[in-house]
């Protein structure tokens, strides 16, 4: 801030003239004093902005590591059913193949007992 003697040293004859040049003077540093708190309060804000932007890309970061593990999960699970799903289809197979085998010998049977 410029500080400048705003004190006239007029005649009294000049005096109205004095106290607009003092009033001037008031003006211009309390101009300057306004300039310099916008610029610190923009400068605040600039930071606020900056603080805000690397808080929202962590939160962010953090979102898509939660995502990749859900989808990690997910796929595991997946496998899981399949493995699931292929041990009851050779289940099936299995069970089908001794129904027929049973309904064979249950045929042999009676074929034998037909016989006798």
């Amino acid at each position: 801030m410029h500080m400048k003697e705003n004190k006239c040293n007029c005649q009294p004859s000049s005096k109205n003239q004095c106290n607009m040049r003092e009033r001037t003077y008031e003006l211009l540093e309390t101009l300057e004093r306004i300039e310099e708190e916008l610029e610190d309060t923009h400068m605040m804000h600039l930071q606020e902005i900056e603080e805000l932007g690397i808080k929202h890309d962590k939160e962010l970061q953090r979102y898509h590591e939660h995502i990749n593990a859900l989808e990690d999960e997910m796929r595991h699970q997946q496998e899981m059913l399949n493995v699931l799903n292929n041990n009851v289809e050779q289940l099936q197979e299995e069970t089908d193949r001794q129904k027929m085998d049973i309904d064979g010998f249950i045929s042999q049977g009676i074929q034998d007992g037909m016989e006798h």
